[in-house]
């Protein structure tokens, strides 16, 4: 029987069409998924979470929010991580309506303070710190596409980004106590001084950031 002799080439068409096929198929789950999301007017069933916080309502009256934060499964140590960030990446981009766009990355940003509040959990403050400044981001950038939202969509939203400011005020200032914690300060490395400063400026920049609306 003569040996067919399959060279490198033909080996790396394969690997290529294996590569590709994977891809198409990443591709169609994460657009399953977004259909799939995009269908919950506001993610309620992806947020169980519950972080309550005080306001100020319209009438003067300090009132109490119970804001749900999502939950997290895959944090940014973890290998499959990539993944999530190139699937909501993906989400963005199917994305197309701005009311859609500000919806989803307030979404994404409040999954940045769930990992935060997590990742504090676990001592691990620079991976917390992170996440902690990518949710301002994000939760700055849905500000921005609320602003060419119609007025009637647009109050709901603004109502639910003011919300979340509260929120992530309250988590940043709960991770700073932990962080003057006399116990978790002797597991943490010489940094933390700056960590302390870095949550205190995030702090100030949504005061701020609330203050200039």
């Amino acid at each position: 029987m003569k040996k067919i002799n399959l060279g490198s080439g033909y080996v790396y068409y394969v690997l290529m069409c294996f590569f590709v096929s994977l891809g198409i198929l990443f591709v169609s789950l994460v657009a399953t998924s977004w259909e799939v999301l995009a269908s919950e007017k506001n993610y309620d069933s992806y947020r169980v979470k519950p972080i309550s916080v005080e306001k100020v309502n319209k009438e003067g009256r300090r009132v109490k929010i119970n804001y749900k934060l999502p939950e997290i499964k895959t944090l940014p140590d973890n290998f499959f991580y990539g993944f999530k960030e190139i699937r909501n990446y993906l989400w963005l981009k199917l994305a197309r309506e701005p009311v859609d766009k500000s919806k989803l990355l307030l979404f994404l940003a409040d999954k940045r303070i769930s990992e935060s509040l997590l990742l504090m959990e676990k001592n691990k403050t620079s991976l917390s710190l992170k996440s902690a400044r990518d949710a301002v981001k994000k939760l700055k950038k849905s500000k921005e596409w609320s602003l060419k939202i119609e007025e009637s969509e647009k109050k709901l939203i603004d109502s639910q980004l003011d919300d979340a400011r509260l929120v992530y005020r309250e988590v940043f200032k709960r991770n700073l106590e932990d962080l003057e914690n006399e116990e978790v300060l002797r597991s943490m490395a010489t940094s933390t001084k700056n960590q302390k400063s870095e949550l205190e400026e995030l702090i100030v920049e949504l005061e701020e950031w609330h203050e200039e609306e």
